[in-house]
């Protein structure tokens, strides 16, 4: 028999190919998982052997370098967060500044129209 791993359609992995923010979640993703099993990894080592001066190096190489692992994962999915949402942020601004004299010259039109009250709230007299 023949088995074949699939990991996902081909337009998903054109798309992870091409993206650089899919690109990096996918990375900081392996990351933390990587730091997980290396943490467990670890554990596995230590739980080898009833004596502490054979457990410490195990505790040490899996705890901190798992953590540091797991760190770098978590750093770099909120850096890439960050940036991603302040890269749509600035596109909503520009369609903003760029329909900005449109929405200039309608403010003027509305303010020709009313020139007698800058409000359009009427208020019945006291």
């Amino acid at each position: 028999m023949r088995y074949v791993l699939v990991v996902g359609s081909p337009g998903r992995t054109r798309q992870l190919a091409t993206d650089p923010v899919a690109r990096s979640i996918a990375i900081s993703v392996v990351l933390i998982v990587a730091g997980f099993v290396t943490i467990w990894l670890g554990y596995r080592g230590a739980a080898r052997s009833l004596i502490v001066a054979e457990q410490i190096p195990f505790l040490f190489s899996g705890g901190l370098g798992g953590l540091a692992l797991i760190a770098a994962g978590a750093g770099t999915l909120a850096v890439q967060s960050s940036r991603y949402y302040n890269a749509r942020e600035r596109v909503l601004l520009d369609r903003i500044v760029r329909r900005w004299p449109e929405v200039a010259r309608l403010l003027d039109d509305q303010a020709d129209g009313a020139r007698g009250s800058m409000s359009r709230v009427s208020a019945p007299p006291k």
